[in-house]
Parts: C-alpha cells; sequence; structure tokens
C-alpha cells in the first residue's frame, strides 16, 4: 500500500489532527471532499472543484456542464436536447442556470430544448425544428460513391511507419472534409500523392461529398504542420469545406509507448485537460458534441486506463491517446494551434510532477494563451 494510501486511512478515520500532518497532505497532494456523496480525504487528481459551492468533491459527484463548461454536482444537471445535422435528436446534460436561462420546453413532443433549437410557428408557439413544418423543400447534391477512389470506413491501407513506435513519440491527424468535387480531390491525390496521406469514408459526413482524410505517422510536429498545410491547398481546390455545418471533425492521434507514458504521466495529462477544459473548448471550437464529449468524464484513474467511451472529448487507448475534441477546419493556422496544443501538454505532463504543474498553472495558462494570439495573428478565426 502507497504511504499516500495510509494517510487517507488515517485522515478519513479521524484519528489524526489534519494542522498536524499538514505538511504530508501538501507532500502527497491530498485534498479533501466536502460536498456530494463522496465525502472525505482523496488524492487531489481525484477530485473537482465545483467554483459555485468554493469546495471540492469527488470527481465520481462532478459533471460539466456542457454549455457553459462549469463543474457542478451531478444531483444539479438537467438533461436538454439538441438537434445534430441530420436532425438526429441527443441528449447534453446542462447545469440547472443554463437550462432556466437558455432552454424552451416543446409543447408538440414534450421535451425541453436548447433554444438554438427553437423554431416559432404561425401562431406564434415555439417548437423545436423536428416539429416544426419546413415549407421549403432543400435540395440534396448526390455523387455516386467510387469504391475504387474511397475505400470504406476504416478500410483505407495505412502506409508503414518510418519510426519505433515503441520509443519515439509519433503523430497522426484524422481530418475530415466536404467537397463539391470529391472526385476530382481524390484523383488528383492519387495521382499527386502527399506524404504517407490516406482517406477513407466516413458515415457522419453528407453523402457524396464527405472524406476523412489520414496523415499518418509524423514525429516533428513541424513536419506534420507542413504536410497538413499541403493537404489544405489541395482540398480548397476542389471546393472543400470542413465544418461549415457543423459535420466535420478533427482528430489528432500520439501514439503512447510505454517506456515514455507510465499511468502517472497521462493521469497528469488527462489532468491537464481537465484543468484548461474552457480553454481548450475555446481552442477547439465545439464544446459540445455528440462526437467529443465532455460530459460525465470517469476518473483520472480509469480514464487513464481507457475506461471511457468511444467518442470522449480525449480517448485514451492501448497505444495512443486520440484528441477528439477539434473541430475541423482548413485554416491552417489554426491546425497549426491544435498540434501545437497537443504538443505543449503532453510536455508538461512528461516532464512535471502534479506539484510543479500545479505551481506552473499561470505559466501554462500563458503559454496556451501566447499560442492562440499567435494563431489568431496568423489568420485564425478562434
Amino acid at each position: 500500500m502507497l504511504l499516500s494510501e495510509i494517510l487517507i486511512r488515517v485522515l478519513n478515520s479521524n484519528e489524526v489532527n489534519v494542522q498536524n500532518v499538514s505538511h504530508l497532505i501538501e507532500r502527497w497532494e491530498l485534498g479533501e471532499a466536502t460536498i456530494g456523496d463522496h465525502r472525505g480525504w482523496f488524492a487531489l487528481t481525484d477530485l473537482c472543484y465545483i467554483e459555485r459551492e468554493s469546495a471540492y468533491c469527488h470527481s465520481d459527484d462532478a459533471c460539466a456542464c456542457e454549455r457553459c463548461s462549469d463543474y457542478v454536482l451531478a444531483n444539479e444537471t438537467r438533461e436538454v436536447f439538441l438537434l445534430n445535422s441530420r436532425g438526429h435528436r441527443f441528449e447534453q446534460t446542462w447545469c440547472s442556470n443554463c437550462e432556466d436561462s437558455h432552454s424552451f420546453f416543446c409543447d408538440e413532443c414534450n421535451h425541453t430544448f436548447s433554444d438554438n433549437e427553437s423554431r416559432e410557428t404561425s401562431s406564434g408557439e415555439l417548437v423545436c425544428s423536428n416539429c416544426y413544418v419546413e415549407e421549403e423543400e432543400e435540395q440534396e447534391v448526390e455523387q455516386e460513391e467510387d469504391a475504387s477512389l474511397l475505400p470504406a470506413y476504416h478500410n483505407a491501407k495505412r502506409p508503414p511507419s518510418p519510426f519505433n513506435s515503441h520509443t519515439e513519440r509519433i503523430y497522426s491527424v484524422e481530418l475530415e472534409v466536404e467537397s463539391l468535387q470529391r472526385n476530382a480531390l481524390l484523383k488528383y491525390l492519387t495521382e499527386n500523392p502527399i506524404e504517407r496521406t490516406v482517406w477513407e469514408s466516413d458515415g457522419s459526413l453528407q453523402y457524396g461529398k464527405g472524406v476523412e482524410f489520414l496523415v499518418c505517422f509524423q514525429q516533428d510536429t513541424e513536419k506534420l504542420k507542413a504536410v497538413l498545410s499541403q493537404l489544405v491547398d489541395v482540398a480548397k481546390k476542389f471546393q472543400s469545406t470542413s465544418w461549415t455545418n457543423t459535420r466535420c471533425g478533427c482528430h489528432i492521434n500520439s501514439n503512447k509507448p510505454r517506456s515514455l507514458w507510465t499511468s502517472s504521466k497521462v493521469m497528469k495529462l488527462l489532468w491537464l485537460v481537465r484543468q484548461f477544459k474552457t480553454t481548450l473548448q475555446t481552442i477547439a471550437g465545439r464544446d459540445a458534441s455528440t462526437y467529443a464529449n465532455w460530459n460525465n468524464l470517469p476518473s483520472l484513474r480509469s480514464w487513464s486506463l481507457g475506461y471511457c467511451e468511444k467518442y470522449t472529448c480525449v480517448r485514451v487507448g492501448c497505444d495512443r491517446v486520440e484528441w477528439r475534441m477539434f473541430r475541423g477546419t482548413l485554416n491552417k493556422a489554426r491546425l497549426a494551434l491544435y498540434v501545437d496544443v497537443v504538443r505543449l501538454l503532453e510536455d508538461y505532463a512528461l516532464t512535471h510532477s502534479i506539484h510543479e504543474l500545479k505551481e506552473r498553472h499561470h505559466e501554462i495558462a500563458i503559454n496556451l494563451h501566447a499560442l492562440t494570439e499567435n494563431a489568431k495573428k496568423n489568420g485564425a478565426r478562434i
């Protein structure tokens, strides 16, 4: 048993004066959950700070509002519906303040929706988009699927990696786009290949237009950004967009060699993600998404071991960390920002203790702000 666990047991048994062991509490980075169902002393990595209560609770008792991003107690949340780009309804977890101020009740289907989904009928009533009868029909552009140009989802043949995945840090990027000239785009790339870049279909994108590009295996993040820049130039030539209809995402995958990423270091990385959640959501541009969920995140230990849903904002696998949080974009500066942010947070998690990370909180915030401002100067809209 770890010494920190022994101290936690002693503290929770009320057999010791907290003031007498304050130096040990600080050394072992412990904290007290004074609200929620799980009260008592725990490792700080297992706690969440609830600003509205000015107190800590156990992470199992906390939930992040998917609208304002504030942590609240899970029993104080409300379920609110939104509609995705295909009109399918999905739930989000909001705090009671956001529900009261930014939602409405649809009398047609008897569900609570975000104000963004409200439509006014001719009689002046507010209903959700699904219940609202549109007077104009949308015309859809259909293109034939060409299996020879566009492999099925997860059927693209990945190129071999020139690096040692057991000892070296390696990055890949998945970028989803929609193109009015998709076949011409794919034919061009077939004849003019970009280094270790392949593609496949994705069912979440618009039929006949969507394609997911896989920019594979780059160790140098500057080289990765250069390859992405080259891909953007080609995509734009063939009337491509990304995220215009909130359908396209961008995922950054970094490998997880055991020689570098211990369980403790992965936990520190995820702790940073939680600490800078609001900043990261601003950078990512998709704070509430079915495919990059920030809701009901597990404890740091469970999360670091991969016990999280597939569509979590940062998904930990057995051999990689998948940063799913980012919206798709064909803005080079924004893509570069995504890569730089991932590299920055990973560098901190790999080189500092949790105590040092807390001491450097302001420094990390400044660095994230500097990266964002630099991206804005280079043309990113954030």
